[in-house]
Formats: C-alpha cells, structure tokens, sequence
C-alpha cells in the first residue's frame, strides 16, 4: 500500500540517517522496519495493514534510549 502511494523509505539507517524501504518482502532482510501504532521495529512486508493504524517513519534503531 505505501509503495503504490509512492512512499519508497519509511526508515532511516542507523549510522548516516540513508534512507531504506522494502528490499526482500519476506521478513528476511529487515529493510521495511517502521514505527506502528507507537511501536519501533515492525516489520512492514509482514503486518497486515488496519483501519486507523498509525505508520510512522523509523529513524535508526526506533527506540532513542537505545541508540549509541
């Protein structure tokens, strides 16, 4: 759904801020984190999409209090 909006990145890597999106669609590569409904690091290619979610960009590891 995102990618036929256009939206190509929904993340951003953690060391240089590179944008990234979907790459393998299988759960494997990681590629498609993103922050739902408040919560970091779900993989997108593997979360049925619902009414009213809240998708919102991944800036590094998702969670500030971790990140180095």
């Amino acid at each position: 759904m995102l990618r036929s909006a256009g939206v190509l990145a929904w993340r951003t890597t953690r060391n240089g801020g590179a944008p990234r999106g979907a790459f393998c669609g299988i759960g494997h590569c990681h590629e498609c984190l993103a922050t739902v409904n408040g919560r970091p690091n779900r993989r997108l290619c593997l979360l049925p999409a619902r009414p009213g979610d809240a998708v919102t960009t991944q800036e590094g590891t998702g969670r500030a209090e971790l990140a180095v």
